[in-house]
C-alpha cells in the first residue's frame, strides 16, 4: 500500500497576488502544495455581456442601464475608484509559480475531480473561484475559504461593492471559513472589518492585505492540525449577492460612494 503524503491543493483564478499567496504557503508548509489549480477567467464577448444584461429586463431598465455604462464610460476617476477593491501590496509580485499548476476553463470538471482524487489532499484552500461542488468538496478532509466580505451579512460575488452600495460601512470586511454546500456559509474561523478613517484605495489595500497575511496562517495552522475555533454563521442575517446584480447603474452608484468617501 501507497503511503498518503499530506498536500495542500490552492484553488484560485489568475493575479500576481495569488501566486505570491501560493508560494509563501508552499514555503511556511514545507513544500506541501501538491498543485495550484487556477480557473481562467471567462472573460464573454461584448454580444453575450449585451445579451445578458438585456435578458429579462424591461425597455425602461434596459436604456437605464445603456445610460449608466456610457455615464461610467467617460469617467475615467469613477472606473479607477471600483478598482480597489482587491488592491494588496502582493499586486507587483512577478515570480512565477513554485508549485505545479494546472489551469482550467471549470473548477467543476471531471478532469480536476479526477486530479484532486488521485492527490487525495488533507486541506483544499480556495480564494476566488468559482462555486465548488459537492464532488469536489469531498475529495478533501477540509476545505476553507477566503470571501473578500463580511459573513453572515453580505456573500457572493461583490459582498463589500453590495455593502458600499447599500451605505453600510460597518459591514466591509472578509472573512475566513470553511466550505460548505452553501455559498459562503461554512463556519468562520476570522474575520477582519475594514479601516473606514482612510481613503478607500488606503483602507481595501490593508483589508487586503490582513486577509492575505490571515489565511496564510489559518492554512498553515490547519495544515498542521493546530485546533483553530471556529463559529457557526445564522445565512438568515444576510444575503447572497449575485454577479447578476452588479448593472451599470450599481457601479456607477457604487463609484459615486468611493469618490465621496475619499473626501
Amino acid at each position: 500500500m501507497l503511503h498518503h503524503v499530506p498536500c495542500i491543493v490552492f484553488i484560485t483564478i489568475p493575479g500576481n497576488s495569488k501566486t505570491a499567496f501560493a508560494n509563501e504557503l508552499h514555503a511556511v508548509t514545507d513544500g506541501s502544495i501538491g498543485l495550484v489549480i487556477i480557473q481562467k477567467q471567462n472573460r464573454k464577448s461584448l454580444i453575450r455581456r449585451l445579451v445578458l444584461l438585456i435578458k429579462d429586463t424591461s425597455p425602461r431598465d434596459i436604456l437605464n442601464n445603456f445610460w449608466y455604462a456610457f455615464l461610467l464610460r467617460i469617467s475615467q476617476h469613477k472606473r479607477k475608484a471600483l478598482t480597489v477593491f482587491r488592491n494588496t501590496s502582493m499586486d507587483s509580485y512577478d515570480q512565477p509559480y513554485i508549485p505545479p499548476v494546472m489551469e482550467v476553463t471549470s473548477i467543476n470538471s471531471e478532469e480536476v475531480h479526477q486530479r484532486l482524487k488521485d492527490l487525495a489532499p488533507d486541506l483544499l484552500v480556495v480564494w476566488g473561484s468559482g462555486v465548488l461542488k459537492k464532488h469536489i468538496l469531498t475529495t478533501a478532509k477540509k476545505v476553507i475559504n477566503l470571501h473578500l466580505g463580511l459573513c453572515p451579512y453580505y456573500r457572493g460575488a461583490i459582498a463589500n461593492q453590495y455593502a458600499i452600495f447599500k451605505n453600510d460601512m460597518s459591514r466591509v470586511g472578509a472573512t475566513i471559513h470553511y466550505v460548505n454546500d452553501h455559498v459562503d456559509t461554512g463556519d468562520v474561523l476570522k474575520k477582519l472589518s475594514v479601516n473606514i478613517l482612510e481613503s478607500a484605495e488606503a483602507s481595501f489595500k490593508d483589508l487586503n492585505d490582513r486577509a492575505y497575511n490571515s489565511y496564510l496562517t489559518v492554512a498553515k495552522d490547519l495544515f498542521f492540525n493546530k485546533d483553530i475555533p471556529s463559529l457557526p454563521q445564522d445565512a438568515s442575517c444576510g444575503r447572497n449577492v449575485m454577479l447578476k446584480e452588479w448593472t451599470p447603474e450599481m457601479r456607477y452608484k457604487t463609484a459615486q460612494k468611493m469618490l465621496l468617501w475619499n473626501k
